[in-house]
């Protein structure tokens, strides 16, 4: 195992990854929507991002999955298996302009459970979600901002200092013209 993660994600975009186990054991990564933030225990530091645009994207985004093998060349079912429980039909998808990858497809929800890349250069990844449920929404303590205590806040892009026309001028020292 590379890793582990505990993944809340929404259809807004909104995301909640927890690295529980590899390499960044502890980081947490949020995107609440208006805010993104990665926490590093082993620093004790938080770092803002902006919210948008996110560059950032977990592994195995069920959302992304599902757009890619709805645009892929072709797709066809070479198999059955159960994953974490769950009855899936596993596909293999040939994408645009790659080399063709499986996936494991739940029979039920019609969502990715499982993604086999191709062999490449000697190496291929396995993707698996081991526990999935299914809830309304993301917990709000896990995408409410908070500073940990003990932790120091970083922001890399304080870039938006200002959110109304009157704090701009109070910035500037002018009135800014709108046109």
């Amino acid at each position: 195992i590379q890793a582990k993660r505990e993944v809340w994600a929404d259809k807004k975009g909104r995301y909640y990854v927890k690295e529980l186990e590899g390499f960044n054991k502890g980081l947490i990564t949020v995107n609440n929507g208006q805010k993104k933030w990665q926490i590093r225990p082993d620093e004790k530091q938080l770092y803002i991002f902006p919210a948008f645009p996110d560059p950032y994207r977990f592994t195995f985004e069920l959302g992304k999955e599902v757009d890619q093998v709805k645009n892929a060349l072709e797709t066809k079912i070479v198999g059955e298996d159960s994953i974490s429980g769950r009855k899936t039909s596993i596909l293999e998808v040939s994408p645009k302009g790659g080399i063709p990858y499986k996936i494991w497809i739940d029979k039920e929800t019609r969502l990715p459970l499982k993604k086999e890349s191709a062999m490449y250069n000697s190496i291929q990844y396995r993707i698996t979600y081991t526990e999935v449920d299914f809830a309304d929404s993301i917990p709000a303590e896990l995408i409410a901002y908070k500073l940990p205590d003990g932790f120091k806040e970083i922001d890399t892009h304080p870039e938006q200092l200002v959110s109304t026309l009157e704090e701009a001028a109070e910035v500037a020292g002018f009135a800014p013209e709108v046109a």
